[in-house]
């Protein structure tokens, strides 16, 4: 009799923490983190104190810049075809495309030149601010030939979903089309004259290089809802995740500068 009780004591005690984590795996934000990508074989993403991405705490954080130490030079409209790649919607461009940005750097003590190779997207959010991620954020890579340390330089995008863009608000990319050529319209005023939030990291899937100058736009873009959707359902397809987005990793007393482009 003893031994009865004992058992059903047991299978009661399993039977309430089974149902403790259901619900905790319920009310927990699902968010994928690039875990089919082999971050544990390379020591920079375990061991690096300058990673990516990072939180924006926008009340305490940041350190306004006196003088613009970012230049950006594009051209009107942006063309190209967003399609799949690897684990990301990635537009390549041609090396010789024109656009670029010059960037101050403290150790030539002038400004350098850095070519924009290509643009990706992560869904939801990497970066995030005050702790609360975003539905997209767009990275536009850029590289540059000087022999520096870091020679990679990312113009950020943070996007939030929209049912419909309102009349009069910049749309920055209404005209893309996964899979076809499209365009980006204004490209040359997407930039110019904004205010961003600037800090050294690295790159956000391995190696995680400690290589790159981050500047992430403080407005917050819209994007229609039906793209989100469209490209999260192909990724879940290829992917069987509807995320892919690295975690938000600790700043280590980096500092987070707020500047202006020009």
């Amino acid at each position: 009799m003893k031994n009865e009780v004992i058992a059903i004591c047991f299978t009661l005690l399993l039977l309430i923490l089974v149902e403790t984590r259901k619900k905790i795996s319920l009310t927990k934000k699902p968010r994928h983190r690039h875990e089919y990508l082999p971050f544990s074989a390379h020591k920079m993403c375990l061991t690096g104190k300058n990673q990516t991405p990072i939180d924006f705490n926008t009340k305490k954080i940041l350190t306004r810049m006196k003088n613009s130490n970012l230049e950006v030079k594009y051209a009107p409209t942006l063309t190209g075809v967003l399609s799949w790649y690897h684990h990301t919607w990635k537009m390549k461009l041609d090396k010789n495309n024109g656009n670029h940005v010059m960037f101050f750097n403290k150790e030539k003590n002038k400004f350098i030149k850095y070519t924009l190779l290509q643009f990706h997207m992560h869904i939801p959010s990497e970066h995030t601010f005050d702790g609360e991620e975003v539905d997209a954020e767009y990275h536009f890579v850029h590289k540059t030939d000087e022999p520096v340390q870091k020679n990679l330089l990312v113009l950020g995008i943070m996007a939030k979903k929209v049912s419909s863009v309102p009349r009069g608000t910049e749309n920055v990319f209404g005209g893309l089309v996964l899979n076809k050529k499209s365009t980006i319209k204004d490209f040359d005023k997407l930039f110019k004259g904004k205010q961003f939030y600037h800090y050294d990291g690295s790159l956000t899937t391995p190696p995680c290089n400690e290589s790159v100058n981050w500047f992430i736009l403080k407005d917050v873009k819209p994007i229609l809802e039906k793209q989100i959707e469209e490209m999260t359902s192909i990724m879940e397809t290829k992917t069987k995740h509807r995320h892919f987005n690295r975690p938000t990793t600790p700043l280590n007393g980096r500092k987070v500068y707020l500047t202006t482009s020009k």
